[in-house]
């Protein structure tokens, strides 16, 4: 092993819990932002009138709830820069643009997150301050906001980078061997989730959940089968399939039935054995008995013989 892989795999320990724990944090705030609000609001109001109402009582609850948003896109860049680093070192052909995106999307989206909010409390504000209450005035001003219009777009460019980037990632670690086949796909399709908001949205917070604590345990070597051996060796090496992951079990099975001490091995044996080269040969039980038997008849045999 090189030095740099060595210095690698080094900087890779010291960094893993950190990346597990934002990977764990990440997952639990894109669910919890969710349910926050979802518990908050209640029954999701119909048509944009009625939506800015709501907004504009509910503003602290829709407030909290981006902000347990910005969180997580915040730690999944964290983990995704981990990944980024994990592979480019096994992986050159790995853009670096896709380190430049991530780091872009996990600074822009939170922002993003939480001003739009305060943009569309305050399109809200205006709207039942004065003036009539009306969808065509409430679309206008909507419309005409140029605070939220920038913060939409911000936020649409900065899913666009991360899911992008996530997208890099993941296909490229999975070539590497960093990730499984289906750990590589299922990031690959929440990264294209995440860049096309417009699609799947309401899956994306539970995906998330399931793919970052999976991807978490897989970090910690907590991966059910073991990891694949890229994280062991710093090299490029292919995760192994699962017919290759059945054979080495069972070669593992075979080798420890090989190192089980046989059945029916005596205690006299086992001193033989330990003045020996070679294990103590295993008795039978028609042997036992028949050196039993023998043993028997030849104390009969001797008292017979003192009697006389």
């Amino acid at each position: 092993m090189t030095d740099a892989a060595s210095d690698q795999l080094a900087w890779e320990q010291r960094r893993r819990p950190v990346a597990a724990g934002a990977a764990v944090l990440a997952a639990l705030l894109f669910v919890a932002g969710n349910i926050y609000l979802s518990l908050a609001v209640g029954q999701q109001p119909r048509g944009i009138g009625q939506q800015l109402a709501v907004l504009d009582r509910e503003s602290t609850d829709y407030l909290i709830a981006a902000l347990l948003l910005a969180g997580a896109y915040l730690l999944l860049g964290v983990t995704l820069a981990f990944l980024y680093r994990a592979v480019k070192h096994r992986r050159s052909q790995l853009p670096t643009a896709a380190f430049a995106l991530t780091v872009f999307g996990a600074i822009v989206a939170p922002a993003a997150a939480v001003l739009t909010q305060v943009a569309a409390q305050d399109i809200a504000a205006e709207f039942l301050a004065s003036g009539p209450r009306t969808v065509a005035r409430a679309n206008d001003l909507r419309r005409d906001s140029t605070a939220l219009q920038v913060v939409s777009g911000l936020g649409f460019a900065a899913n666009l980078a991360l899911g992008t980037a996530m997208v890099f990632i993941c296909l490229n670690a999975l070539r590497t061997g960093l990730l499984s086949r289906f750990m590589g796909g299922l990031g690959v399709g929440i990264g294209i989730l995440l860049a096309v908001p417009l699609i799947g949205k309401p899956l994306v917070p539970l995906l998330f959940l399931f793919w970052l604590s999976a991807l978490a345990a897989l970090l910690l070597d907590r991966w059910p089968g073991g990891r694949g051996p890229a994280w062991e060796t710093g090299q490029a090496t292919p995760w192994p399939t699962m017919a290759e992951q059945n054979a080495e079990l069972e070669r593992r099975r075979g080798a420890l039935d090989r190192g089980r001490k046989p059945e029916g091995t005596t205690e006299e044996d086992r001193e033989e054995y330990a003045g020996s080269d070679g294990p103590p040969a295993t008795t039978s039980p028609d042997v036992r008995s028949s050196n039993g038997a023998s043993k028997s008849s030849s104390r009969a045999k001797r008292k017979r013989g003192r009697r006389r």
